[in-house]
C-alpha cells in the first residue's frame, strides 16, 4: 500500500451548478446520405482520397443552426481518417461553416457525443478495441461561426465510495488527477469537494503507480482494500488470496480464530449448461470456470457479496449474489435469471431492496448489464437502464446515486441519468449531464 507524495488535486468552484443540454437528438445509425459539398471540400483539400463522409451527428442547437460531426474515410466500410465539426444554417439554401477537421489517429472511429449546447461540444472517443481514451471539447461562438478553442482531456472513473459524516463521497480518478465528488441532497445535483475538502478522504484510498512509454500514470488500488471484520465478535473477515487467471486478486472469507478458509462455491458446468441453454446447444461450452468473490457489503452482521467472473477466451461463469452467514458459516447465494449472464460490479443492500449493478467483463471492455433491485421480501426484481458500468452505490436523502466508468449517475424513473466529469473553457472541472451514444460507422 502506497500513497502519492502529492496527491494532484484541481481547483474547482464550490459548488458545480449543472447547465442543461439544449439540444436535442437521436443517436441512431449514421446518416450516410449526407453529403454536403462544402463539408466535402473542406476534408478534400486535406486529404483528397476521403471520398466518404457519414455525418454520426446532426443536432439542432437552436432554432437557426445544427452541429454537424462527420467522419471521413476512404470509402465505406473503411476506418475513418478524419474528423470534421461543422456548423450548418437551417434555411431553404443552408451554409456550411467549418468548425474543426481534426486527424482520428489511434482513436479510429469509435466517436461518441457526450454532451452539446449552443456554446460547446463534447465527443468521446475509444481505440478500436473500444477502450475509452481522450475527450474532445469544442467551443464554438455560434454568432460568428467560429471555434474558439478546441481541448482534450481524459474521463474520469469513479470506482469507489467513501462516506463522512454520513455523506458518500465518490473518488474518481482519470489516472492523471484524482477528483472526490459529493451529492448535494435534496437536489440530486453533484459538488466537486475543494482541495482541502478532498484531501483527507484521499489519504485513506490505497494508489498505485505505473509508467507507459516514458509517461506516469496513478489510480486508486481497489483489490487491496479489504473489509471490517463481521459475524459475532468480529470473527471473520474478507482477505484477499492469491491473484486469478485473469489478472485481479482473489478474495476469500477466513475465520480469525480457527483460521480456516471459507472459499466462494463454484458453479459446475452442468450450472453454466442450465443457465447459457442456447450456447450449450449450440455447442459452445466454457473451459473454464472462475468466479470471485466480487463487490461487498456488510449489513446486519453478514457479509453480502456478487459473484464476478471473467467472460472471455474461453473461461465463464454463472451470475449470483447473496451473503454469508458468520453464524452456520455458508454462503446463501441467489441467482435469478435475470443475473445468471452478470458478474455484479456494485452491491447495495438496504432494509427492503438489494440494489445489484451488472457489467460482463470482457477481453478488451466491461459492458453495462443495468442494475436489479432485488425485493427481499418477495424476491421480485426489477431492472433498471444505465448506459455505463456501475462501480458504486448510495443512497443519499431520497435519491440513488452511482458512480461510473466514465463518471456519475442518479436513478431517475427506470433508468439512471448519467453525468460526466467536463472541463471549462477557464480550465475548471464540472459535473454535467451526459447524453449517450456510441457512434462507430464501420460498415452501411
Amino acid at each position: 500500500m502506497s500513497y502519492p507524495d502529492r496527491l494532484t488535486l484541481v481547483p474547482i468552484p464550490a459548488l458545480v451548478l449543472l447547465s442543461p443540454l439544449v439540444a436535442q437528438c437521436p443517436l441512431g445509425e449514421p446518416d450516410w446520405q449526407f453529403r454536403d459539398p462544402a463539408v466535402v471540400s473542406s476534408f478534400q483539400r486535406r486529404d483528397p482520397h476521403l471520398a466518404d463522409f457519414p455525418a454520426v451527428v446532426r443536432c439542432h442547437v437552436d432554432r437557426d443552426n445544427e452541429v454537424v460531426v462527420v467522419l471521413a474515410g476512404v470509402r465505406s466500410g473503411a476506418r475513418r481518417e478524419m474528423l470534421g465539426v461543422f456548423l450548418r444554417e437551417r434555411r431553404q439554401a443552408p451554409r456550411v461553416h467549418e468548425l474543426a477537421v481534426v486527424p482520428l489517429g489511434a482513436y479510429n472511429d469509435n466517436v461518441g457525443l457526450v454532451s452539446l449546447n449552443p456554446q460547446e461540444l463534447v465527443l468521446s472517443t475509444a481505440s478500436g478495441e473500444g477502450i475509452r481514451e481522450q475527450n474532445l471539447k469544442f467551443f464554438f461562438d455560434i454568432a460568428s461561426k467560429r471555434l474558439i478553442r478546441q481541448v482534450e482531456f481524459r474521463p474520469f472513473a469513479f470506482r469507489y465510495l467513501l462516506r463522512s459524516n454520513g455523506a458518500p463521497s465518490f473518488a474518481g480518478s482519470n489516472q492523471k488527477e484524482f477528483l472526490i465528488v459529493r451529492p448535494v441532497a435534496p437536489t440530486a445535483l453533484f459538488r466537486i469537494l475543494s482541495d482541502d475538502e478532498a484531501r483527507p478522504l484521499l489519504t485513506r484510498i490505497p494508489v498505485r503507480t505505473w509508467s507507459s512509454d516514458s509517461e506516469s500514470f496513478r489510480s486508486f488500488d481497489l483489490p487491496a482494500l479489504g473489509t471490517k471484520p463481521f459475524g459475532p465478535g468480529g470473527r471473520f473477515a474478507l482477505e484477499t488470496t492469491a491473484s486469478s487467471l485473469s489478472g485481479e486478486r482473489l478474495r476469500t472469507i477466513r475465520d480469525l480464530q480457527t483460521g480456516r478458509k471459507f472459499p466462494l462455491p463454484q458453479s459446475s458446468t452442468c450450472d453454466w449448461i442450465r443457465a447459457h441453454p442456447a450456447d450449450a446447444r449450440a455447442g459452445y461450452l466454457p473451459e473454464g470456470i472462475g468466479e470471485e468473490i466480487g463487490p461487498h457489503q456488510t449489513y446486519e452482521g453478514r457479509l453480502w457479496l456478487g459473484k464476478s467472473f471473467y467472460d472471455a477466451e474461453g473461461e465463464s461463469g454463472v451470475g449470483a449474489f447473496g451473503y454469508f452467514d458468520p453464524f452456520r458459516k455458508r454462503y446463501v447465494l441467489y441467482s435469478p435469471p435475470e443475473i445468471k449472464n452478470w458478474s455484479v460490479s456494485a452491491i447495495l443492500v438496504e432494509p427492503d431492496s438489494v440494489w445489484l449493478a451488472l457489467q460482463r467483463r470482457g477481453e478488451y471492455e466491461n459492458q453495462s448489464g443495468g442494475v436489479l433491485r432485488w425485493d427481499r421480501r418477495s424476491q421480485k426484481v426489477v431492472r433498471y437502464d444505465s448506459p455505463s458500468v456501475i462501480h458504486a452505490l448510495a443512497r443519499y436523502g431520497a435519491s440513488l446515486y452511482a458512480g461510473t466508468e466514465d463518471g456519475l449517475a442518479v436513478l431517475r424513473g427506470r433508468g439512471f441519468q448519467p453525468y460526466f466529469i467536463d472541463l471549462t473553457l477557464g480550465g475548471a472541472y464540472a459535473v454535467i449531464p451526459r447524453e449517450c451514444g456510441e457512434l462507430s460507422p464501420h460498415s452501411r
